[in-house]
């Protein structure tokens, strides 16, 4: 199979599986970016994905949507949110980062990027003929924000791809006809203050208290865990939990005092951005999902980084510390 923009480069609606049997170039230890024009209407990117054509060793790669510098004619700023640690496993076949809620705009010229630590040997990506326009920055070692200057550009096509979606539309509260306010059905806001997207179609014009459907600021009261805070809001008059997103850290049964130790030296009593993903705003026992800035430190991404954590559901998600994972399970 080609290579085809739509289909399996590009913006696309679903992600591709079959092999692009394409020709393959050594892409490691750069920063590639492919130039697309996305799709009429506003619309969010969930997933962005490459080929990788051989097998090599195992690797970090980060992923991103850039804007378009028109003057140079390649990547000018991040768009939302990198996604910076992601293994890439040792086999050939489609890469893909998951979970992502990248919004992008109707019919504007943006860039797909992926960048991979070095390998020995080296790793290949396919690359086709004309049609496309490729970026290349050699020596990278991460996705810079803005882009910066580019090593080399060619006219061809590259296989890395975004799936889109449609923006949801937020769902309208319903009220009882006539019922002064009151909405239909009951909800123990004490025991579940957080109302999922669902909940907040029946309930929402019940609630004591403000609703969080947007990234707010917050001061860390207490730390669960490797994985949840309690905190405090000015927009409330009590503290309530927030799940890390994306990671998942021991729980202190099953040896996780040194994930909540250094989750507490890092924000512990401090004030905190969390960014809210307004699709996926609440998660399992009703506790309120979200990324946390700290100081302009991502403390998710750190989490991992350091080793006290690995991608949700999936653990070969990300590199972990051997030392700090070893010492969870030593007798």
């Amino acid at each position: 199979m080609a290579l085809v923009l739509g289909t399996n480069c590009g913006f696309v609606t679903a992600a591709p599986v079959d092999d692009p049997s394409e020709t393959g170039f050594t892409f490691d230890n750069n920063a590639w970016g492919s130039k697309d024009t996305s799709p009429a209407g506003d619309n969010i990117i969930n997933e962005i994905g490459w080929w990788c054509n051989n097998s090599s060793p195992e690797a970090n790669f980060e992923a991103g949507i850039y804007d378009h510098n028109v003057g140079d004619n390649n990547p000018e700023a991040v768009v939302g949110t990198l996604s910076q640690t992601n293994a890439k496993g040792t086999d050939a076949g489609w890469k893909r980062v998951t979970g992502l809620n990248i919004p992008i705009s109707a019919e504007t010229i943006y860039w797909m990027a992926i960048q991979l630590d070095n390998t020995i040997p080296a790793t290949e990506m396919d690359l086709a003929g004309a049609g496309g326009r490729l970026d290349i920055k050699s020596g990278a070692t991460t996705l810079t924000d803005p882009w910066g200057a580019s090593s080399s550009a060619l006219d061809l096509l590259v296989a890395i791809y975004a799936v889109w979606e449609t923006t949801p539309t937020p769902p309208a509260p319903t009220s009882e006809p006539g019922g002064g306010g009151s909405a239909i059905g009951n909800h123990d806001f004490i025991k579940f203050p957080e109302l999922t997207n669902r909940q907040m179609e029946i309930y929402y014009v019940d609630s004591p208290h403000k609703q969080i459907t947007e990234s707010f600021e917050a001061k860390v009261v207490k730390v669960i865990d490797g994985d949840t805070i309690r905190v405090q809001w000015e927009e409330r008059d009590f503290d309530f939990p927030v799940r890390l997103a994306n990671i998942d850290a021991l729980e202190l049964s099953e040896g996780g005092q040194d994930a909540k130790s250094f989750l507490e030296s890092l924000i512990n009593g401090e004030d905190i951005d969390i960014i809210i993903n307004r699709f996926n705003r609440v998660g399992k026992f009703g506790r309120i999902i979200g990324e946390i800035v700290h100081q302009g430190m991502n403390i998710n991404e750190q989490m991992k980084r350091e080793g006290f954590s690995v991608t949700f559901g999936n653990t070969d998600g990300v590199i972990p510390n051997i030392n700090n994972i070893l010492s969870h399970y030593a007798t």
